[in-house]
């Protein structure tokens, strides 16, 4: 029937041509989402693929015949993740030639289905969620997020000052003009530099960047350069060591170790402190980086500046007190409402042994500067004066490093970390822990178990088969202090992977 004039037609969508401006992104995102579906399934199918070799190596290894190709892994695995708010743990079999025997013993025979469970759990300290505190006597930084011995220290104060930081000087904080021998080194207007009152042209790779900052440090024979360059959310940091004549590379954009600004967050500044054959350079933005330089070689110690200790960044100052094996650094803060005064003490002549962030213990009670200064004021004690503001009068301050309470031997201990009702715990294996050990050789002892307070000595990375039937899981450390050395500690950092087996 022929339509009314002037009457509406219904337009169905499916009958519409697509119009040649949508047809193109259609068929790329049909593309894109075909290519992500079969990558999924090759995903699956490969790691189908590894865990079934595993287990036929491990049974090979044990002397049993190897499991028959078509044996099904569905739910063979599981990950235990115990408290669903972290989200450290992962699935992280470890398979090797070094697996104990014992571990070998319990795996059932190819005909018999695979009922065991390999779990996984980590802990960074972050919080003491899954820490035993009755049965810990280590003392927990939360700033660094690592266990150490209990820090022996004085902080008292001295009086009241009427001058502006207590007469400390602030002269040395970000120098512009650097003098060694009959070459100066200056800082200029706009980030450039100039050497002997002539422009000194930076490493054609640095040339090319937008400066954000620079900041210069003399050595006995040398200046250190760093610089940060490019777009605030997106920082790098260059470090170069001159001695008048060239530049020598230390952090660049194409080196081992790099200084990048982490969750696009940036604004940070390069400091220094230290000798020619022992220097720290730390970059403090959003997130920190932090470098100790020995003898030209580079160790990276940002794990010791997590966001916790930066704070959204701070300035620095640097002191370095003593040499080799025995060298000390203490950090101060100078930065407005965030004062910190933080440790890093030596491992041997070329490492570092931890970290120790004092502020909360300095600047939490009697002590509440909106900001501070920092001098040495008696090397052989360890002492160093702190100047602040609280409230509306100036205070100096004395604070005294006295070492660590090494008088007997400590452990941390954790809760029951399996949670599942009846599961049988066999096996479990510390596949990735860190701990710094500061001290005399094999002071430290490593213990599981699988029954509340029966723990069986253990070692990383070898799986231990428990002697008796246990339905929980605990880890244990006994540190025994070196006794000859009260500034020494182990530090403890991490649990990254506990790896268990169970059946549940």
């Amino acid at each position: 029937m022929p339509l009314s004039k002037g009457l509406k037609t219904e337009k169905i969508w499916y009958r519409q041509v697509v119009s040649s401006k949508l047809f193109l992104p259609l068929i790329f995102l049909l593309f894109i989402a075909v290519c992500f579906f079969l990558f999924n399934m090759f995903s699956i199918y490969r790691s189908r693929q590894l865990m079934l070799r595993d287990l036929i190596f491990i049974q090979a290894e044990a002397g049993k015949p190897p499991l028959r190709e078509n044996v099904s892994l569905t739910n063979q695995y599981s990950l235990d993740l115990g408290d669903t708010s972290f989200s450290n743990a992962t699935l992280t079999p470890i398979l090797s030639a070094e697996i104990d025997q014992a571990f070998l013993d319990f795996l059932p025979p190819a005909e018999e289905p695979v009922r065991d469970i390999l779990g996984g759990f980590g802990d960074t300290f972050s919080g003491l969620a899954y820490i035993n505190r009755e049965e810990t006597d280590m003392f927990w930084d939360e700033n660094i997020t690592a266990f150490t011995l209990p820090p022996l220290y004085e902080f008292y104060k001295q009086n009241n000052c009427a001058e502006a930081d207590c007469a400390l000087s602030r002269e040395a904080l970000d120098p512009s003009l650097l003098c060694l021998k009959d070459a100066c080194l200056r800082k200029g207007e706009d980030n450039h530099l100039f050497f002997k009152d002539k422009e000194l042209q930076l490493p054609p790779s640095l040339r090319q960047e937008t400066l954000r900052n620079i900041t210069i440090f003399a050595l006995a024979d040398s200046w250190l350069i760093g610089a940060v360059t490019g777009p605030l959310e997106a920082e790098r940091g260059w470090v170069y060591r001159f001695d008048g004549l060239s530049f020598y590379p230390l952090i660049t954009d194409n080196s081992e170790h790099r200084i990048e600004a982490r969750y696009q967050r940036g604004g940070g500044k390069i400091s220094f402190g230290g000798e020619t054959d022992d220097f720290l350079l730390i970059y403090n933005g959003y997130d920190g980086h932090a470098f100790r330089v020995r003898k030209d070689k580079i160790e990276d110690i940002s794990e010791f500046f997590g966001l916790r200790v930066t704070g959204n960044g701070f300035l620095p100052q640097i002191f370095k007190l003593g040499n080799g094996g025995e060298a000390t650094y203490y950090i101060c803060s100078l930065t407005q409402r965030n004062p910190k005064l933080i440790k890093i003490w030596s491992n041997g002549e070329m490492a570092s042994g931890g970290a120790l962030d004092f502020s909360s213990l300095l600047f939490a009670s009697n002590f509440q500067p909106q900001n501070i200064l920092c001098a040495l004021s008696d090397v052989k004690q360890r002492k160093i004066a702190v100047a602040g503001i609280s409230g509306d009068t100036s205070e100096l301050w004395s604070f005294q490093d006295k070492g660590f309470d090494n008088s007997r031997d400590r452990r941390v201990t954790s809760i029951n970390l399996n949670n599942k009702v009846q599961a049988n715990i066999k096996a479990a294996v510390f596949a990735d822990i860190g701990v710094i050990n500061s001290g005399v050789a094999d002071n430290i002892k490593y213990y599981l178990a699988n029954n509340d307070n029966i723990f069986e000595e253990s070692s990383p990375s070898l799986w231990h088969h428990f002697s008796q039937k246990g339905q929980g899981l605990y880890w244990r450390l006994n540190f025994k202090p070196d006794k000859n050395n009260p500034f020494s500690s182990p530090c403890f950092l991490h649990i990254n992977y506990l790896n268990y087996l169970f059946t549940p």
